[in-house]
């Protein structure tokens, strides 16, 4: 009987703060191990993964905004999270937040 999930998954991060400057950063490896896949249709193996993300923010001074630029899947790696969808490339999120109270 399969799972339909990997065995081994977890995910290793690495982060930074400097709180005087404003400026923050953490890069993140995920990994998941490969496993065999069956459902409504669609079975194969899903193969295995690992996949770096990186996220960078700012605080503007003198403000209550914080920009910060996320981008999953840094490498635009393969990256398939099941049979039968395509792979996951590169995501890259600007966000804009500003803390009103």
């Amino acid at each position: 009987i399969s799972l339909n999930a990997p065995k081994n998954k977890g995910s290793l991060a690495l982060a930074y703060r400097n709180a005087v400057e404003g400026f923050n950063a953490e890069a993140r490896l995920r990994f998941n191990s490969g496993f065999p896949a069956v459902s409504a249709g669609f079975e194969g193996d899903v193969p295995s993964t690992k996949v770096v993300d990186v996220t960078l923010g700012y605080d503007v001074p003198s403000t209550a905004a914080t920009i910060q630029l996320a981008v999953s899947n840094l490498f635009d790696s393969d990256n398939q999270a099941f049979v039968g969808v395509p792979n996951i490339g590169r995501f890259l999120m600007l966000r804009v937040k500003y803390d009103i109270f």
